[in-house]
């Protein structure tokens, strides 16, 4: 997910996640980790995985490791506005047709992956076969939500 500094602490960075009531944290040590010394701005965006939240509900720690990036997934959402591009998602495939793939992501949600958008590695896949996929983009305010994904 994504995620702006908000302010910088003694020992970390403290992110607005766009979560009411809920604030992440970032620490310099894991923020340099993969790239330069240079410190992030307040405003500036950055890239992150939830670690672990705090017992209190209202803090998170996170980090922008690359390799937990790309593996991380989100299992669950709140409603349709919360699936975001960029989100990692289990899918299940609910059809497959000439020009691509019919998805449900999230256990709920209708999403379409063309032909052009299907990892190159696997082969064709079968209807109940599960997949992760990624949001591509959204197409805001279409009933039922217009969900587009790139296969992996």
């Amino acid at each position: 997910m994504s995620a702006a500094v908000q302010s910088i602490e003694d020992h970390g960075y403290i992110l607005d996640l766009g979560i009411s009531g809920v604030s992440g944290f970032l620490s310099f040590k894991d923020a340099h980790k993969q790239s330069s010394d240079e410190k992030l701005r307040i405003g500036c965006l950055v890239d992150i995985a939830v670690l672990r939240l705090s017992s209190n509900g209202r803090t998170c720690n996170t980090t922008t490791d690359s390799k937990t990036l790309a593996a991380t997934s989100v299992s669950e959402v709140s409603d349709v506005t919360s699936v975001l591009p960029g989100m990692l998602v289990q899918s299940l495939v609910t059809g497959v047709t000439s020009s691509g793939l019919n998805l449900q992501i999230l256990g709920f949600f209708d999403a379409t992956a063309d032909e052009y958008h299907q990892s190159l590695v696997q082969k064709t896949p079968k209807v109940g076969q599960r997949m992760k996929a990624r949001v591509l983009y959204n197409i805001p305010g279409t009933s039922p939500p217009s969900i587009f994904c790139f296969t992996l």
